[in-house]
């Protein structure tokens, strides 16, 4: 269901501070100002917004098992990490009539929101937020950002290397601009949306960041300065923006599930045999730096993630492995899609534990196990 905001601001894209809803109802605009609709019009708005996203299958597109997972793992003798969650798709790649799409989560905690830390993993988000705003506003991934702070020096890059930066180098400050691109209100209202598989997640919390929130002593990323957009052929200044809306999320955090995670990077590598509704609005260029980036080798940390990984299929050299991992208050996250070209076949997994850096290499490491050996037998197949 897509949410549509009525804005101030002089740019149609950029929402000013009071920004606000004025319906959602799937590809529908309805600019309703009266204060309080007929009874009879409230009832068929709201038919038609169901009716409407049922058709279109929008939102996340998962139907999740959660036995076999657990059952399969335990299987091989595998002892779980306190707090440990997963969740595992199998996709066997193609147009949408000919897709086969199979998920399985550990004992239910893909949905889990509230009780845990999902780090650098909300960095993909970010990114993919960041471009697709850049796009809607004509400019490609390597213009030029200029962001001028009050209380610092001003920083200038261009959108791909501070992506590449925030998913590669895992810099916090990259994951701030980006944030800070978007726009807080923006980020929060208008993408993480049903229609984007990333409802209930929220930003409100900035990562190493000198902003702090003066009850809480949370770095905050309410605020975006001035940025100055340059190509080639022209340039926008984007007015200082701080956001107002209220969101929940525990110790003002930044809170989002495991299905979400795998929803987002299974869009961004199936972007072009998915239907429209299930795509982000970005094109060829930022799923170049989306890919590029995701691929790319690691720190250590990230590193070993991948190597348990490989060790699980064997060594194939046929396995591709884009990522994104997190780590931070003894939470080891990881947000994956490994390609398997000698089958054709995608795997998505995302998954979290605690405590230390190397609570998830062995369940990783089985979870590949059991899918280069068909671990998860007739349950795989779409017959």
């Amino acid at each position: 269901m897509s949410c549509y905001f009525r804005s101030n601001s002089r740019h149609p894209y950029w929402d000013s501070d009071d920004s606000r809803p004025v319906l959602c109802v799937s590809s529908l605009v309805y600019r309703v100002r009266s204060a309080v609709l007929r009874p009879s019009l409230a009832i068929f708005l709201a038919l038609m917004a169901t009716t409407i996203g049922a058709q279109t299958g929008q939102g996340q597109p998962l139907v999740v098992n959660e036995d076999v997972l657990e059952q399969r793992l335990r299987e091989t003798g595998f002892e779980p990490p306190e707090k440990f969650k997963a969740l595992v798709g199998i996709v066997e790649a193609g147009a949408e009539e000919s897709r086969c799409e199979r998920w399985f989560d550990w004992a239910g905690t893909s949905t889990d929101r509230d009780d845990w830390w999902p780090a650098s993993t909300v960095k993909l988000y970010a990114a993919i937020a960041a471009l697709q705003r850049n796009r809607r506003m004509g400019f490609r991934p390597r213009a030029r950002l200029l962001f001028n702070y009050s209380d610092e020096e001003p920083v200038e890059r261009t959108l791909r290397e501070i992506v590449r930066r925030a998913i590669i180098r895992s810099d916090n400050h990259a994951f701030n601009r980006l944030v800070e691109y978007a726009g807080f209100n923006w980020i929060n209202q208008r993408f993480f949306v049903s229609r984007n598989g990333l409802q209930g997640t929220v930003f409100l919390r900035a990562y190493n960041s000198h902003r702090l929130d003066p009850e809480t002593g949370y770095g905050v990323n309410r605020a975006s300065p001035p940025i100055m957009v340059r190509s080639q052929s022209r340039e926008r200044l984007i007015p200082a923006r701080v956001g107002r809306g209220e969101f929940s999320c525990p110790e003002q955090g930044n809170c989002t599930t495991l299905r979400s995670l795998a929803d987002a990077i299974r869009r961004v590598m199936l972007h072009e045999e998915l239907p429209a509704e299930q795509r982000f609005r970005v094109g060829p260029r930022e799923l170049r730096v989306l890919r590029g980036a995701l691929e790319a080798p690691r720190r250590e940390h990230g590193r070993l993630l991948v190597e348990s990984i490989r060790r699980g299929f064997g060594g194939d050299e046929s396995v591709r492995v884009y990522h994104k991992p997190g780590f931070a208050y003894q939470w080891s996250s990881e947000v994956m899609a490994v390609h398997q070209e000698s089958t054709g076949r995608w795997f998505f997994i995302s998954a979290a534990a605690w405590p230390g850096r190397r609570s998830l290499d062995d369940g990783l490491e089985r979870i590949a196990r059991l899918l280069a050996g068909d671990g998860f037998g007739g349950e795989v197949s779409c017959d």
